[in-house]
């Protein structure tokens, strides 16, 4: 199941960034006392060690038997961070996440690295709507020209990249922006396979 809310204490900068977050999302969002009672799993946001008050709260969770994710921001970039903390959220069906790190003055970038992580994984978390990516590819299949679909029907999976430009003309044309970029183009190639692939007949 999706991720629903994040609760925070509201004690560090990282804390109440997550909250903000939360506040400007879908998500809804609660400062809580009792992290371990009323959330799921525990996302502890870093860019190095523990400190103290981190480990007492990672050791809460841990006696809470609740899942725990730190994430190193020296070793996971901000921007793959989202990409590592998805899955674990799915493994555990986490629906409410308690969110902490430091303050600021113990790691100055943690405010801009913790709405970095956060906005990130609200976007790689949102699963896209089967319907809306099957019209919009079989839109692009209408417009395309027989010689382009007769190539991407015979692109291998590897190749599928090389088709981004024909989904940046579309979004153009349309002046619309495509969440599932990739989901549209498998959707176009599986169709074209289907329909447009060259087949050697053997004699």
């Amino acid at each position: 199941m999706p991720l629903t809310k994040i609760i925070s204490g509201g004690l560090t900068d990282t804390e109440r960034t997550a909250l903000k977050v939360s506040r400007h999302s879908a998500l809804d969002c609660e400062v809580s006392i009792d992290p371990v009672g009323d959330a799921d799993g525990i996302l502890i946001i870093t860019t190095g060690p523990f400190t103290f008050r981190l480990k007492k709260i990672g050791d809460d969770f841990k006696r809470g038997n609740k899942p725990i994710l730190h994430l190193n921001l020296k070793e996971t970039p901000a921007h793959l961070a989202p990409y590592e903390v998805n899955p674990w959220l799915e493994k555990h069906a986490i629906q409410t996440l308690y969110v902490t790190g430091p303050n600021k003055y113990d790691t100055p970038d943690i405010v801009e690295a913790t709405r970095l992580v956060l906005n990130g994984l609200l976007i790689v978390s949102e699963q896209p709507d089967p319907e809306i990516t099957a019209g919009i590819a079989a839109e692009i299949l209408a417009d395309l020209p027989l010689r382009e679909k007769s190539i991407i029907a015979n692109m291998n999976a590897i190749e599928l990249d090389t088709l981004q430009s024909i989904l940046d003309r579309y979004v153009e044309g349309k002046g619309i922006s495509i969440r599932d970029g990739k989901g549209v183009m498998q959707a176009v190639w599986s169709q074209l396979r289907k329909s447009h692939r060259i087949k050697l007949v053997k004699e």
